[in-house]
C-alpha cells in the first residue's frame, strides 16, 4: 500500500521508479501467498513479468526524457530569442 502511495506522491522520477519496483515485488508476494496452489504461482509470475516489463519501459522513458530535455530547453530559448528579435524589429 505504501509503495503505491509512493508512486503517486513521489516528487522526482528516481523515487517514482523505486516505488514502482517496490510495488512490483509487493504484488508478486501478495499474489504468491498461497504458493502451494499452482494457479497462484502462475498468477504471481504473470504479475511479476508484467510489472517488470512496465518498469523497464518506464526506465527507458526516463532516459529518453533526460536525453531530449536539453534539446527542448535549447529550442525554447532559441524561440524566445527570435520572439524578442521580432519585437525589437517591429518597433
Amino acid at each position: 500500500m505504501s509503495a503505491m502511495l509512493g508512486v503517486v506522491l513521489s516528487d522526482n522520477m528516481l523515487s517514482m521508479y523505486m516505488f514502482w519496483e517496490m510495488t512490483s515485488v509487493s504484488s508478486f508476494l501478495l499474489i504468491s501467498y498461497w504458493h502451494e496452489n499452482d494457479a497462484s504461482r502462475r498468477g504471481a509470475l504473470k504479475s511479476l513479468i508484467i510489472t517488470v516489463f512496465g518498469g523497464v519501459l518506464m526506465l527507458a522513458g526516463i532516459f529518453l526524457f533526460l536525453i531530449i530535455l536539453p534539446v527542448v530547453l535549447m529550442l525554447v530559448k532559441l524561440l524566445n530569442l527570435l520572439k524578442i528579435m521580432v519585437i525589437t524589429i517591429d518597433m
